[in-house]
């Protein structure tokens, strides 16, 4: 069964946003994922910690970080720690 292909030639300005373009907007996703959130506190000494986490004790390595809770709930959490606060989104 022949298959019709059609090439197609891109426009000239077409371009792949730069490195730090892309960074900016998956920071601005965030952001607009993180503005409905909620903060709360979680006691670290009660959580089961796996990986290779930055020391509990230098709190400004842990800004910007992505972890995920998982629990037994039916859902998963994903926050994301800033200013020493676990932002939960929502």
């Amino acid at each position: 069964m022949p298959i019709k292909v059609f090439i197609v030639q891109a426009a000239e300005q077409a371009r792949r946003p730069g490195k730090r373009v892309r960074a900016r907007q998956r920071t601005a996703q965030w952001d607009a994922y993180l503005s409905g959130a909620r903060e709360c506190r979680i006691d670290l000494g009660q959580v089961n910690i796996i990986g290779i986490p930055p020391p509990l004790g230098a709190a400004s390595a842990w800004v910007g970080r992505t972890l995920l809770i998982d629990q037994a709930l039916p859902e998963q959490l994903m926050p994301r720690v800033t200013l020493g606060w676990l932002v939960v989104g929502s």
